[in-house]
């Protein structure tokens, strides 16, 4: 199996010239390790990691660019090459993630440690954990319960009204292998309803 049929795509990139405070925003609001950092060509040039951002400072000076706090040059991987080269190369370095590029050095994707334990899990497990990180990251905590036979996806919980429920099936929809989406639970009273809608 090669790079190419795991990684994640598309992926998010920012720029050498952008403010390293900008990048630090996403890295928090995604929760990601590690962005892949690009020339205005789409060339890759570097990844910043949260370390990186640390050893610059925290919070970093707001004149401090992404491309003079990144790690430069990056660990790439191309898209053709075998999974077991990329597990290798992610052990070897201690990397979270690897970007992917291109013949021309543009990023086409990325790659995580766990993309490649998800593909160790039997089919059914790969898509309730991604289809529970999805729901669990559009609610901000554990709302809704996933479990699947077969392809075929159950959200478990309670739900404000129907808007909502026809939501939870969208994002469980986008999850590679999910053949079928329904849900299992009743629109909470109104006492629960309030609850659910009060912000934490």
């Amino acid at each position: 199996m090669r790079v190419h049929d795991v990684m994640q795509r598309p992926v998010t990139t920012v720029l050498q010239s952008s403010g390293a405070r900008q990048a630090a925003v996403l890295l928090a609001e995604h929760g990601w390790a590690a962005l892949p950092v690009t020339d205005g060509d789409g060339h890759l040039v570097g990844m910043l990691t949260s370390g990186d951002l640390l050893r610059a400072g925290t919070p970093s000076p707001p004149d401090i660019t992404v491309g003079a706090a990144m790690t430069s040059p990056a660990v790439a991987i191309a898209t053709y090459q075998d999974l077991a080269e990329a597990t290798k190369i992610l052990l070897q370095h201690g990397l979270r993630s690897l970007p992917v590029v291109d013949d021309d050095g543009q990023v086409t994707g990325i790659l995580s440690r766990g993309d490649l334990i998800r593909l160790m899990l039997k089919p059914d497990e790969a898509i309730a954990v991604s289809a529970q990180t999805r729901l669990d990251d559009y609610t901000g905590t554990r709302r809704w319960h996933v479990s699947v036979s077969e392809g075929s996806v159950t959200v478990a919980g309670s739900f404000v009204d129907d808007s909502e429920r026809r939501i939870a099936i969208a994002l469980a929809n986008t999850v590679p292998g999910a053949r079928s989406v329904t849900t299992a639970g009743h629109p909470p009273g109104i006492e629960q309803r309030e609850r659910l809608r009060r912000p934490p």
